[in-house]
């Protein structure tokens, strides 16, 4: 049987309601609500927010490898997916790695080694990213 949570009555004025600072990357965006019921909503919220992993490093080396493959593909007239994907990948590969043995850790696989997103390190999604921007251009001719 599938129950639903019961919606708890809201108070309309703006001022009840507090939104955590971005910069926690902990809970993003998270709001709680003051005032009677509070604690209830609060609980409610922590239960059921969508956490998503990743770091500043991580979200730092996607901005650049991505940026930059956009750049050069502006330049050179590229606009397919296939290709695109591959040169983001020829960036972001070497980029985490060595990021990764510069630092005393030497962490392949842990967050604190560099960056990570949804729990996998960059690296690796480069990997699945020059994988699958070969099959692009390899099936569809780009």
């Amino acid at each position: 049987m599938i129950s639903a949570w019961p919606n708890p009555p809201l108070n309309s004025d703006p001022a009840c309601i507090v939104f955590r600072s971005l910069s926690s990357f902990r809970f993003l965006g998270s709001a709680q609500r003051l005032g009677a019921g509070g604690a209830r909503l609060a609980s409610f919220v922590r239960r059921h927010m969508v956490h998503l992993s990743f770091n500043r490093s991580g979200l730092a080396m996607l901005a650049i490898g991505f940026a930059t493959a956009f750049g050069i593909g502006e330049f050179r007239h590229i606009t397919a997916e296939g290709p695109l994907m591959i040169i983001a990948s020829v960036i972001l590969i070497p980029m985490d790695l060595i990021y990764r043995f510069t630092r005393k850790e030497r962490h392949l696989f842990h967050s604190s080694g560099g960056g990570n997103l949804f729990f996998i390190p960059i690296w690796i999604w480069g990997l699945f990213w020059i994988s699958l921007g070969t099959y692009y251009v390899k099936h569809t001719g780009a």
